[in-house]
């Protein structure tokens, strides 16, 4: 939480009206998670009734609005072990408070929190049948905590009517959504995966919910922790859209599967982070993807023989490093999110020695993956169901 000058953690206002409180470390139990709340409840209150007491109205309306703006800054929260849903909540929790307060103060300053979207990005995952062990949840969190590190801006809070629409007996979900519902599965599949999104939202085409479907259970309880993070990781990227909207938003050129001989990604983001990291030598059409492996595999990865099998999007993941290029991260831009391009790892493509080694690592998997089966729609703000789309 945020942490100011003022001693003894007691919430207040400083000379510019800026809100403080002692940093506490906060644990992901339930009890104490509950406790955490109650108390940040009082402080909250305490803090409004601080600005209550600021006597201009001009200055008190600045004040709220200060605070306002400070709390629902994206950081305002020190993570520790919290998930996404506990700290939207808080945040929920913050701007109903600060709005009650206002009120009682005669100012009409604060912002409706039904009306407020949460500016960040979030990655709720749910599970679908039986959830993997514990173990596994918590890697599973991690590579969601991946791409929200990414994403700089929340999507626009979308309705969904029945269920996710993920195919035959899809889980029921009805409501808002902020920003995107992942249904995680575990079942006995003959690939390793299969994930996708499955509504859109109309206009951007950007999910609404997705699922990431995972071979089972011994299968994945087998593979090291750090493979199964960039599996999770990787599955989690065609979720959000990376290789199953491409054809949806006209940036897939020449698709193998539908007998092109040179399929490329023609997102313009993406282009110019190829060239940076070595691709501006390529002689071919950019950015070059998978031509073999059929459904699921080609059209929608980079292309082993240019990036190598070490990239977290090839079809080939390992134990230990897997990197999230620049490439990846600015294709997830021209999808339409909002991406730091920061955040994305160090990346060069392998020179042509590297790229002509015999076989792969003795670690690396071969992601054997299909093709999403269920369909693709596109749903209004009302959440009805007004298209179908074409995948990849």
């Amino acid at each position: 939480m945020l942490s100011g000058p003022k001693p003894g953690g007691r919430p207040g206002l400083d000379g510019a009206g800026q809100i403080f409180f002692k940093r506490r470390r906060i644990t992901s139990s339930a009890t104490s998670t509950a406790i955490f709340f109650m108390f940040f409840r009082l402080r909250l209150i305490a803090a409004v009734m601080s600005i209550c007491r600021v006597s201009a109205p001009k200055y008190r309306a600045e004040s709220v609005q200060r605070v306002i703006r400070t709390l629902c800054d994206p950081g305002f929260v020190s993570v520790y072990t919290l998930g996404t849903r506990t700290i939207r909540a808080a945040k929920q929790l913050i701007l109903g408070l600060l709005t009650v307060g206002a009120t009682a103060c005669g100012s009409t300053s604060a912002p409706n929190p039904i009306d407020t979207p949460d500016p960040s990005f979030g990655i709720e995952i749910r599970y679908w049948g039986t959830p993997p062990p514990p173990a596994l949840q918590v890697v599973i969190e991690r590579a969601a905590a991946r791409w929200e590190s990414l994403v700089t801006r929340g999507l626009p809070t979308a309705t969904v009517r029945g269920d996710a629409g993920c195919g035959p007996g899809s889980p029921g979900i009805s409501g808002e959504v902020d920003d995107i519902v992942v249904f995680v599965r575990v079942l006995s599949l003959t690939a390793l995966a299969e994930s996708g999104p499955c509504k859109l939202r109309e206009g951007s085409l950007l999910p609404i919910t997705a699922t990431v479907w995972l071979d089972g259970p011994s299968r994945i309880e087998g593979m090291s922790e750090s493979a199964f993070e960039a599996l999770v990781t990787h599955e989690l990227a065609h979720a959000l859209g990376f290789g199953t909207l491409w054809e949806a938003r006209s940036l897939l050129r020449e698709p193998a599967v539908g007998g092109g001989f040179d399929p490329h990604f023609a997102g313009p983001q993406a282009i110019s982070a190829f060239d940076a990291i070595g691709g501006d030598a390529y002689g071919g059409s950019k950015v070059p993807l998978e031509r073999f492996g059929g459904p699921g595999t080609a059209d929608s990865h980079w292309r082993n023989d240019v990036f190598g099998d070490a990239e977290l999007m090839s079809y080939t993941i390992r134990s230990g490093e897997n990197p999230l290029s620049p490439v990846t991260a600015a294709a997830m831009a021209d999808l339409g999110y909002d991406i730091d391009l920061a955040q994305a790892d160090d990346y060069t493509l392998p020179g042509a020695a590297a790229r002509s080694a015999i076989g792969p690592p003795i670690d690396a998997v071969e992601l054997t993956e299909s093709e999403p089966r269920w369909p693709l729609t596109v749903t209004d703000r009302a959440g009805l169901i007004v298209r179908e789309v074409t995948r990849r």
